[in-house]
């Protein structure tokens, strides 16, 4: 178990939901990130990190190719392992409610 809770519950929970991940999943996430409050966007950040140090990919600030703007960070939900795009998707479930019906 790891320092980051919110992480933690998201793995418990990714092999027990059955995502797919296809182009319409792929456009809600970007609407869900477009519309996230700086508290949120910094957790969206912090489990593309973790989910970066646990898998050993690379030493880079910003993995899979993304970049800081002013108004906060840049991804390319295309570049991310599919393992991360589910768990991104499972935290959007959380956050929109729809998780829990």
């Amino acid at each position: 178990m790891s320092c980051f809770p919110l992480y933690d519950s998201l793995i418990e929970k990714m092999p027990s939901k059955d995502i797919e991940i296809n182009d319409g999943v792929k456009d809600k996430f970007i609407s869900f990130i477009k519309d996230l409050n700086k508290e949120n966007t910094e957790l969206i950040y912090a489990i593309i990190k973790k989910y970066d140090i646990e898998h050993g990919n690379s030493n880079n600030l910003f993995p899979y190719g993304g970049k800081q703007l002013k108004s906060g960070y840049k991804f390319d939900f295309n570049n991310f392992p599919q393992d991360l795009q589910k768990i991104l998707i499972l935290f959007q479930n959380m956050n929109t409610q729809s998780f829990f019906k």
